[in-house]
């Protein structure tokens, strides 16, 4: 093809072509359940109108991750240097509202996982115990203006801990390594 100054190579690779062990042929196959409950009402207490009740949770039953040189490894349940693979997680929602303001509080859980590079009988951070986060937040709308405040890991919980993570022996993608923390903000509606 033709494309001025710019090249364009096409190639086609057929699955038996595939055979160099140091090229990135990894593979992930993960199955497992996921839950999505939601339930809204109204309130009739003068100063509230409403709320809303969620949970959302993720049962991890497989999480396989394999390569060429390394082989198949089943990571559900575990923690390792750069990762965590919770067999459970979810996410517990309540909120109440009212005419121009709501408050919300959400709950996150994450389950225990095992060090897959650090057993128990090397170190004694073998394991990421369960954490739960509470977090809160409120807003408030005046004309075309919505201010909100919040406060995220409201009872100021440390990040679960396992010996091989790379990062402060902790997970940053996964637990929460700032600590309780506050927060503000508005929104202009034009």
């Amino acid at each position: 093809f033709d494309f001025g100054p710019y090249d364009l190579d096409i190639v086609f690779i057929y699955p038996g072509d595939a055979t160099f062990e140091l090229d990135n042929l990894g593979t992930i196959s993960t199955d497992g359940v996921d839950i999505d409950l939601m339930y809204s009402g109204d309130l009739d207490l003068g100063w509230a109108q409403g709320y809303d009740l969620s949970w959302t949770a993720t049962y991890m039953m497989n999480y396989e991750s394999g390569s060429v040189a390394g082989g198949t490894a089943d990571l559900t349940g575990t923690a390792n240097g750069f990762a965590v693979f919770p067999e459970w997680r979810w996410n517990l929602g309540i909120g109440v509202y009212g005419e121009d303001w709501t408050v919300s509080y959400n709950g996150r859980f994450i389950g225990e996982t095992t060090d897959r590079f650090r057993p128990c009988y090397i170190t004694d951070d073998c394991k990421a115990e369960s954490i739960y986060y509470s977090d809160l937040v409120g807003t408030y709308t005046w004309e075309n203006i919505q201010f909100n405040v919040g406060i995220r890991n409201l009872t100021d919980e440390e990040p679960a801990f396992f010996h091989s993570a790379f990062n402060a022996e902790t997970e940053p993608g996964m637990y929460d390594v700032v600590g309780r923390a506050w927060y503000t903000g508005f929104k202009v509606t034009f």
